[in-house]
């Protein structure tokens, strides 16, 4: 670690105290969500009813009033129809919704399609407060008619607690949450038009998991025929839910028009939120994956592959594409090492093909410390037993944990790895909670004959910045050897948060994790071993396993060589590369820093 990088964490040590004092308790927080159904292509009409709602919605004491993505024009819009529909800065036509935020005191974010002085146009969402109007927010994804957005993930600091706004589709891979997060945010606001049930729930509830922050989705609902393509085409928004999920990924409120049979029009879904300052979606808190972030780990994330912009360019010296067996041993390990390896063995032996793979559950060997450079560890007869038990089975690569010993009562969980050839080696994590001594810089890869495997331990496969720096280094699968529950409490036991407390929410982690275009494969300690098969877009196939065996399954690299990954602007880099310490104290202290160091 730099000296730079040493002083902004003793910076931190000193301001973290003074701001958990200062934000001590929970700040209460009404937001509201409309979910309503705008008229498409009727702008004035769909202002006015508008500004109906959102007054119904501040006069119930509502301080953060949340519209639809698009709530002014509907979505499915022609380029001709975009530019009859958009309203440019300073955004006359919301006088009234500007007056409304003034008069009550309170914050509305507006879906609308922006128009600028050079003619651009942008899928917007524009933010009031009690102030006048805040700031801009363009989504990043496309639909035919609107650029790409080009402003960076800001987040406004209110009485409230700090929000910012990613739009509906741009929550799909971590990066723009994230980013919020890294800055400070408390919440996450999603206008979005997301129609289906097709695991929604799933993403927005990961973003608020892997941050630490609520996230809030308001949907529409309603019918809209869209004339946009050669085939017309109606789509059913009536099942398109609107969320409210906390910190921890539990789903405090949720709602689709159509589990409402005596639902007959708009309705504004009310959310009392609870606020816990100390534990805000910034560096500074006690979020485990956001004050243990490592940057300097992730500078793979400004390589020029696999950029939607620049033709999906794919690295050079992959393997050749193709099929690998890959194989989970989903078993509980026993103390007895002698006992463990004999299981190992008598799985192996019962494969019906080559094993290309194996991943094991965490200390799927034994429990006891290792000496750290493993000088004598393979006298021992279960670490030679286990290497050979690889060589003449032919298994590919096999990996597990081992208790490191690192002297001077300093301990971690390592991942171990033997190869068919009789090699092996000691990955230590990037992450430590316990302090900076052996941070490595970047996750291991390992080439077979037909993927690039990625491997990693619990530990550092909570951060999302670890999966999308294996996907740009063209990981086509991603090994996790695990005991969640283990490292839950290594984790509070260190004295920080980690929101993933329970075995559904960890698994729907890293079920969302594999949109960036990889396979993953997990074995947990405790039986929650799982395969997802990526095939690209939202098609996933997920393998869950709770039987005492091995499971083989032959996942095909070629599905895999393009990637879904964000093309991202030097801002975006800097933010997600960035050591951020954000401090935000009283405004009767007058106090507001924020220290930033670039990897």
């Amino acid at each position: 670690m730099s000296q730079f990088s040493k002083i902004i964490r003793l910076i931190w040590i000193l301001f973290i105290s003074l701001e958990l004092s200062v934000f001590c308790s929970e700040t209460s927080v009404k937001v509201a969500l409309i979910h309503w159904n705008p008229s498409l292509g009727e702008l004035h009409s769909n202002i006015n009813n508008l500004n109906v709602l959102v007054e119904e919605a501040f006069k119930n004491n509502a301080q953060i009033v949340l519209t639809p993505e698009l709530s002014l024009s509907g979505y499915s819009l022609t380029k001709e129809q975009a530019l009859n529909l958009a309203i440019e800065n300073p955004f006359s036509e919301l006088a009234q919704m500007q007056n409304l935020a003034s008069r009550y005191q309170g914050y509305v974010f507006v879906g609308a399609v922006e128009k600028t002085e050079e003619n651009r146009l942008y899928n917007s969402v524009i933010m009031f407060g009690p102030t006048g109007s805040l700031m801009t927010n363009r989504k990043r994804g496309t639909a035919g008619w609107n650029d790409r957005g080009n402003l960076p993930v800001e987040v406004i600091h209110t009485p409230f607690g700090s929000i910012a706004v990613v739009v509906c589709s741009d929550t799909y891979l971590p990066d723009m949450s994230r980013i919020a997060a890294v800055k400070g945010a408390d919440v996450l606001l999603v206008p979005a038009n997301w129609w289906g049930n097709a695991g929604q729930e799933k993403i927005w509830r990961t973003r608020a998991i892997e941050n630490g922050i609520w996230v809030m989705v308001n949907n529409r609902w309603g019918m809209e025929i869209d004339l946009r393509y050669s085939e017309t085409y109606t789509y059913d928004m009536n099942d398109a839910a609107s969320v409210v999920i906390d910190p921890s990924g539990k789903i405090n409120l949720l709602y689709r028009k159509k589990d409402d049979d005596k639902a007959t029009g708009d309705v504004i879904l009310y959310s009392d939120i609870q606020i816990n300052r100390t534990n805000a979606g910034a560096p500074s808190s006690q979020i485990y994956t956001l004050s243990m972030r490592n940057p300097a780990a992730y500078t793979s994330m400004r390589n020029d592959y696999y950029l939607k912009g620049a033709g999906n360019k794919i690295i050079e010296d992959l393997p050749i594409s193709g099929k690998s067996n890959i194989a989970i041993a989903n078993f509980s390990p026993e103390a007895a090492p002698e006992n463990n390896i004999k299981k190992i063995e008598n799985l192996i032996k019962g494969s019906t093909k080559t094993i290309d793979a194996l991943v094991l559950p965490a200390l799927a060997v034994t429990v006891t410390l290792t000496k750290f450079g493993m000088e004598k560890s393979f006298d021992d007869d279960i670490w030679y037993r286990l290497k050979e038990i690889v060589v003449i089975n032919k298994v590919g690569l096999l990996l597990t944990t081992i208790n490191l010993d690192l002297g001077e009562g300093d301990k971690e969980e390592a991942l171990i790895y033997f190869l068919s050839d009789g090699s092996y080696d000691i990955v230590r994590n990037i992450h430590r909670s316990s302090g900076e001594a052996g941070l490595v810089k970047e996750s291991k890869i390992l080439d077979l004959p037909h993927a690039r495997i990625g491997i990693l331990s619990t530990v550092d496969a909570l951060f999302p910045e670890t999966h999308t720096s294996l996907a740009k280094r063209g990981v086509d699968i991603i090994l996790i050897s695990s005991d969640y529950e283990r490292t839950n409490k290594f984790i509070l036991d260190s004295g920080y948060i980690l929101p993933q407390l329970h075995k559904e929410c960890f698994l729907d982690l890293l079920m969302v994790a594999t949109h960036h275009g990889f396979h993953l494969a997990i074995a947990d300690s405790n039986g929650s071993s799982m395969l997802v098969e990526d095939h690209g877009g939202y098609t996933l196939k997920t393998h869950l396993f709770s039987e005492n065996k091995l499971f083989e399954i032959e996942v095909d690299s070629e599905s895999e060589r393009f990637k879904n990954l964000n093309d991202y602007y030097p801002f975006d880099l800097d933010d997600l590369l960035s050591f951020i310490i954000h401090i935000e104290l009283t405004d009767s202290m007058g106090i507001q820093a924020l220290f930033t160091h670039v990897a």
